[in-house]
């Protein structure tokens, strides 16, 4: 699972607003020594969007300490899906 800290921002319903920290995301290696530095990536395209909308289904407020968790090949999938999909739809 890739893991991401955030906290909740505010509660509205069966909604939150969750901002994400970006200082504890990825392997925690990027700002040391020997780190990639993948995550610094995002950089380079513009201010990095850290607040979200998502379902509250743990039943959290605003002020709490949260973890968001997507499946390992989710993301992958989902550029393959982005990108990959309408560059094979042109190319076709």
């Amino acid at each position: 699972m890739i893991e991401a800290h955030a906290t909740v921002v505010s509660a509205s319903g069966d909604r939150l607003r969750v901002r994400v920290d970006p200082a504890r995301g990825g392997c925690g290696r990027c700002n040391e020594p020997g780190g990639c530095g993948a995550a610094r990536i995002s950089d380079l395209f513009g201010p990095n969007r850290n607040e979200f909308e998502i379902d509250n289904s743990i039943g959290a407020r605003s002020g709490d300490e949260v973890i968001l968790c997507i499946a390992e090949g989710a993301s992958l999938r989902a550029a393959l899906v982005g990108y990959g999909l309408p560059v094979g739809l042109v190319v076709a």
